[in-house]
Order: C-alpha cells, then structure tokens, then sequence
C-alpha cells in the first residue's frame, strides 16, 4: 500500500501527475473502489500546483492510503465478526418471553427457600448438603455435556433434544451471543424446577439442600 515511484519521480521533477501514476496496482485496491476514487482526486487536484506542492500531495496520497487500508480492513474484519444467529431445534427462538423469565424466578426463589429452611433446621449438615451437590452438580453436568456434544442426535430418546442443541452449539457458537439471559437459561430451570419441588417436599433438610 505504499506510494508507488512513478509518483514520486513525478513530485521530484515537478511533472503533473495522472490517477494511473497514483493508483496502487494492488488487489486491495483495485477490489475497493472508494480507496481508489480518494487518491485519484487527491492526484487530480496535484496537477496543478508546482513540485513542492506535489510532494506534499505525494505524502497526503500516502498516508490516505494507509488510512482507507485501515478503514477496509476494519470493514472486513467487522463482517467477519458479525455473523447470522443458527437455530438448530424446530420452534426455537431467540426472543425473551415472560415466561422464560418466570422459571427462572420461580428456580431461584424455590432453591432459595430450600436453602433458608435447611440452614435453620441444621445448619452443618445443610453446609454439608451444599457442597456434596455443589461437586456432584458439576460431574453430572461435564459427564452430561460431554456425551451429549459427542454421542447422540435428535431421534435419541429422553435427550435427543439436548444432543441436538449441544451440537448446534459448537457447529455455530456465536448463536449463544444472540441469546438474552432467559432465553439461554430457562430450560435449565424449567428442568430443575420439578425435582427441587419434589427435593422440598420429600426429603430432610440437609437432604434437600443437597
């Protein structure tokens, strides 16, 4: 992207100058049109003044250069990186209802009972429930990803729909960036929301807790 010498030959011999003089040949620049119509008018105005005059242009010319450059490769790097949301599950969506909203609240304040009403009970063996759900919680939720990221498919029963999405995700990840929080989460939620009912209603409350 650098000046060319036909230009600065021109600028030290003070010699008029023509876009074709200016113009870079390379394939940057013949693919951007606005690149090329910016030099060549800085050129075309060039032409009428004296050397000195085109040698400053000549250092204009250069640094417009390496500013268009600049500004066209932010542009592809910008279309690079926005890319189009990929839904995988038939009446998926990316929207935010209500309604995810109100499982999440519904998990959140029901866990948050769990806990309160354990923690008044038996305060260390809630403590203990804790953390031993808090470590299985963690290798159930691994060993789950991890089969279902690479076993599995849609017509698989119970989790066929969990095989489908975790694929999709990594076929297209960027698609969790168009997601607002509930829309991300509320299935988890609306998951866990029966068997943490059942949890309160069954077992002690350590037991609950875990």
């Amino acid at each position: 992207g650098a000046l060319r010498p036909p230009m600065a030959a021109a600028a030290r011999g003070g010699r008029r100058m023509t876009p074709a003089a200016v113009v870079s040949t390379d394939v940057v620049f013949r693919q951007d049109e606005d690149l090329v119509d910016e030099i060549n008018e800085i050129a075309e105005t060039a032409q009428h003044h004296s050397a000195t005059a085109a040698a400053a242009a000549a250092a204009t010319v250069t640094a417009a250069t390496a500013a268009a450059v600049s500004r066209t490769s932010s542009r592809k790097a910008g279309r690079r990186r926005v890319r189009e949301p990929v839904l995988t599950l038939e009446g998926d969506t990316l929207e935010q209802t209500p309604g995810m909203v109100a499982y999440i609240v519904a998990f959140f304040a029901l866990t948050v009972g769990i806990l309160a009403r354990s923690l008044s009970a038996a305060p260390l063996g809630a403590a203990a429930g804790v953390a031993g759900g808090a470590v299985m919680a963690e290798l159930f939720s691994g060993t789950f990803h991890w089969a279902t990221d690479n076993y599995g498919s849609l017509q698989t029963p119970v989790v066929g729909f969990a095989c489908a999405a975790f694929q999709g995700h990594h076929l297209a990840p960027w698609t969790i960036s168009h997601r607002p929080f509930a829309n991300n989460v509320y299935k988890i939620a609306r998951a866990a929301l029966p068997l943490s009912g059942l949890a309160a209603l069954c077992l002690p409350p350590p037991l609950a807790a875990f």
